[in-house]
């Protein structure tokens, strides 16, 4: 067991949910937890885990984590709870409706006579971990909990992708075999732990940019910053690129009370001029976290346990310095600002020739870590077939902008907040369904200019806009980045093992 310095922080916020009368006995310190009572199920919950619950008509409803509304002004969990037993009492399609004007960083268990299921918010910041090989139901929020009760070893190819310091796993893939990550979109029925797909449920509309359209996108982000305010002290991570960018406009009305400090790593210093020259502008402090001192080793304990061994050591670094600053207050909100890049483009503005299919090589090759190997490969089918990865259930969606949202937001970024919830709560402003489709449904082209991000900060705080954003990243001689997509696109086009050949010596030059 860990120290009492850090023995708080073990499995920090996190959960476990199991049958009843199945005779799990949970390790310590989650033997000492709270304890919720379902028909079905018992819930253990970390004492600084926010969680709600409401009954009626049959159907009980928790929500473990923070959620707000901002399509409709509400930050208080009951009376979403509630909205939401109405909803279903409805039919599934208003709940799921109802559902996509959810933002925060939370899991939902809805348990009902003849039903039970799990889900996550819009884009799975809170991870949800299940047990695919024990003899009854388990979910957790941190992958270590069920590998214990389980007593599973690492796979051999687990091990390839750790050796090669991935910063997340492919697919639904945790260190363990027998352990799963739930995807974004998906949910998990209960006890049987089937994951079934519930989004998208229709084609994705195709909407103009227009002033209309950026002034319902900048409200979604102001209203997301107040309700947020209402419940907690706010604090804002910001760099030199444009998606913490338009965080920072969104706060504007509440400015004197947001705490606004930039990282401070020895990797990403270059940043921190144009960061400086913005906030002057703008007349704000701007406070610097210096994250460059190593973690001790009682730290590193609680920081391996609570990832599961999946996280790299500069990440224990910064979970560290962030957890030992003297601000913001330790129960305060970081806003962060990820999540945003799916709706930018990702993929394909950095590939040309991307094939329309859904393929599971071309998925590694994204994935760009082990990517010949069977094991990367048969994550990826794994994942396409579990989640009904196709074109078909994907509607006209782009199948790289939700590949984005489920295998790399969903993956790498859950585990971003699994390792920093040791040190503080995080929540981003983009995680909404409703805003990403929004955001989705813009022409391709006005997406990939980001016209859409610098006019909804035009809108928010003009000012914001006064200092250049990413001048370190400006490009080396003009036509640099055609040509870089070009060749990306041209290389993705090799067989796996050449591919991962040609993209390490592009690594090095």
């Amino acid at each position: 067991m860990p120290d009492d310095m850090y023995g708080r922080l073990l499995y920090r916020r996190g959960f476990l949910l199991f049958e009843r009368g199945s005779g799990v006995d949970p390790p310590a310190p989650i033997d000492e937890w709270d304890t919720e009572t379902l028909d079905r199920f018992l819930l253990r919950t970390h004492p600084e885990l926010r969680y709600s619950r409401a009954e009626r008509r049959g159907v009980d409803v928790l929500i473990l984590g923070r959620v707000f509304d901002p399509i409709n002004g509400v930050s208080d969990p009951e009376t979403i709870l509630n909205t939401m037993i109405d909803r279903l009492g409805e039919s599934d399609n208003r709940f799921f409706d109802y559902l996509d004007h959810l933002s925060g960083r939370f899991v939902l268990l809805v348990e009902e006579d003849d039903r039970a299921f799990a889900l996550q918010d819009a884009t799975g910041n809170q991870a949800l971990f299940y047990d695919t090989d024990s003899r009854g139901c388990r979910l957790a929020s941190h992958p270590e909990m069920l590998t214990e009760m389980g007593g599973y070893e690492r796979t051999d190819g687990a091990e390839t992708i750790l050796d090669a310091e991935a910063p997340w796993f492919p697919g639904a893939a945790t260190s363990y075999a027998e352990v799963k990550l739930l995807t974004p979109n998906t949910l998990l029925t209960l006890p049987d732990s089937e994951v079934m797909r519930f989004f998208p449920r229709g084609p994705l509309p195709s909407n103009p940019l227009t002033d209309e359209l950026v002034r319902e996108v900048a409200d979604i982000f102001e209203t997301s910053v107040e309700l947020l305010h209402r419940e907690a002290d706010l604090s804002l991570s910001l760099s030199a690129g444009l998606d913490s960018r338009l965080s920072l406009a969104a706060t504007r009305n509440v400015s004197d009370d947001v705490f606004y400090n930039t990282w401070a790593t020895g990797e990403a210093d270059k940043e921190m001029g144009t960061v400086m020259e913005l906030c002057e502008n703008l007349g704000i402090d701007c406070a610097i976290t210096d994250l460059s001192e190593g973690p001790d080793d009682e730290f590193l304990e609680v920081f391996t346990r609570n990832t599961s061994g999946m996280s790299r050591w500069n990440r224990a670094r910064n979970a560290y310095n962030l957890y030992h600053r003297d601000k913001p207050a330790e129960d305060a909100v970081e806003i962060r600002s990820n999540v945003s890049e799916i709706a930018r483009t990702f993929y394909r503005d950095r590939f040309t020739f991307l094939p329309d299919e859904v393929r599971a090589e071309t998925f590694a090759k994204l994935y760009a870590y082990e990517a010949q190997s069977d094991y990367v490969q048969g994550k990826y089918r794994e994942f396409i077939d579990t989640t009904d990865f196709s074109g078909e259930n994907l509607y006209n969606y782009d199948i790289y902008d939700m590949f984005y949202w489920e295998c790399r937001i969903g993956c790498w970024l859950s585990l971003w907040f699994l390792e920093t919830s040791i040190a503080q709560e995080e929540v981003s402003l983009f995680n909404n369904r409703h805003l990403l489709k929004k955001m989705l449904s813009v022409p391709y082209e006005r997406r990939r200019s980001d016209e859409l991000f610098y006019r909804v900060i035009e809108e928010l705080w003009p000012d914001c806009l006064s200092a250049p954003i990413n001048p370190h990243k400006e490009s080396r001689f003009k036509g640099a980045d055609q040509l870089d997509r070009f060749l990306s696109g041209a290389i993705l086009r090799a067989p796996a093992p050449a591919y991962m050949t040609i993209r390490k010596m592009r690594r090095k030059i």
